[in-house]
């Protein structure tokens, strides 16, 4: 008997420092922690029934043998074992609360991370429309006013060397009027003829210029719709994989989850009393779970008189649940 109570101990040792190895180990991603801990949590359950099983063949022995020293130290042995399935179930919860918080940690990331880049991609995208529109801009102006600065150099250059040339020719010909005018005329329908001919390049220059600055806005325009489609399909893409995490964590953790993201669960009733009211509650009666708190102060007043604090002044507050959603709370002084 004490050889397989030794063995037991042994083996429930062995449980408990694989239970802290496990919970000790650095997070993984949450689909690979949540299948170990549910491997483990098989394993646990396993072990659970086999422990209760041989326990309750070890209490039957137990009862056939005499009240002895042996028999006492067995039943502190026993009690001990008890002491750890409760240490094993208080572990197995830890851990469930530490698989909740990191999903729900991770999901928090995910979403701040998704919006953080929406808006992120979107000011550089305006960033660089702005950008591009404004230098496409600076160069047509340039290339504008560097073709008429050209031109205007060029014609006034040609207008001086005519004209330095008629000067010459009209110094060298005084006296000869009528070649004069004529040579007079002639310059003058040249001028006309070169007036006309850097009106027209002008005009083709500037639609040339005009039809090159069309092209490059459409080519930006085809660009920007490109860039701005494959930001939406990528925020679908994103949704979607939400959606799809939301999903998931729902099938492995088994509890809904809200619109806003957080999961569903109840509040304890003793928790929420000592949130509301600041009091702990103790347990009355088994039989009705009927919770009661009496009344003396820590400075050693007597019962019968008030609590000092205003809104402590009750003896004794029974609550008893009533229905299977609503409770009734008494109040005595």
């Amino acid at each position: 008997m004490e050889k397989r109570i030794q063995k037991f101990q042994e083996e429930n040792k062995q449980r408990h420092e694989e239970l802290v190895a496990v919970f000790n180990l650095p997070r993984s991603t949450p689909d690979m922690e949540i299948q170990q801990l549910k491997e483990q949590k098989e394993d646990l359950t396993k072990e659970l029934k086999m422990l209760r099983k041989e326990n309750t063949g070890l209490q039957n022995e137990l009862d056939k043998v005499g009240q002895d020293g042996p028999t006492k130290d067995m039943a502190k042995l026993l009690k001990r074992y008890y002491e750890m399935e409760d240490q094993f179930a208080q572990m197995k919860k830890e851990i469930k609360q530490d698989v909740k918080n990191v999903l729900a940690e991770k999901e928090k990331k995910t979403v701040q991370q998704v919006q953080g880049h929406l808006v992120e991609n979107g000011k550089k995208m305006q960033k660089h429309v702005e950008k591009r529109l404004g230098e496409t801009e600076n160069h047509v102006q340039q290339q504008v006013e560097k073709s008429l600065g050209e031109n205007e150099d060029h014609v006034q250059k040609q207008l001086e060397e005519r004209l330095t040339e008629n000067e010459k020719q009209i110094q060298q010909l005084l006296g000869m009027e009528e070649r004069i005018v004529e040579h007079n005329q002639k310059i003058q329908e040249q001028l006309d003829d070169c007036l006309e001919d850097n009106v027209k390049e002008m005009q083709e220059h500037e639609k040339e210029v005009q039809q090159e600055v069309n092209e490059r806005l459409e080519e930006n325009e085809k660009k920007v719709q490109e860039q701005a489609d494959s930001i939406l399909a990528s925020a679908s893409l994103m949704k979607q994989a939400a959606h799809k995490a939301l999903d998931t964590h729902t099938i492995l953790l088994g509890e809904a989850i809200n619109k806003q993201g957080y999961f569903t669960r109840m509040i304890n009733f003793k928790n929420l009393i000592k949130s509301v009211w600041g009091l702990d509650l103790q347990l009355h009666n088994l039989d009705s779970y009927s919770y009661k708190i009496n009344g003396f102060n820590s400075i050693g007043y007597n019962t019968d008189h008030y609590w000092r604090n205003h809104h402590l002044e009750f003896r004794r507050i029974t609550i008893t649940p009533d229905d299977n959603s609503y409770h009734k709370m008494s109040c005595n002084h």
